[in-house]
């Protein structure tokens, strides 16, 4: 089975990977300082399909299946 990868897509076009997303359920992703810094510099998110373990490379590999905007509060 594949597994989902969440992105922040930075406003300078450049995709860094949040982490994996699970099947089904929840989950609490635990974000580093440069996932946290590439957030603050994005406006959308994205979420693609992966072989298992994720991307191979730092960017998607598979088929972008959802993007949505991010909001600033």
């Amino acid at each position: 089975a594949n597994d989902y990868q969440l992105w922040a897509l930075t406003d300078a076009g450049v995709p860094v990977s949040l982490g994996l997303l699970p099947q089904s359920g929840n989950v609490t992703i635990a974000l580093g300082s440069a996932a946290k810094a590439a957030l603050e510099r994005s406006s959308t998110l994205a979420v693609s399909l992966e072989p298992p373990g994720g991307s191979p490379q730092a960017v998607p590999t598979g088929p972008v299946l959802f993007t949505a905007a991010l909001l600033a509060s």
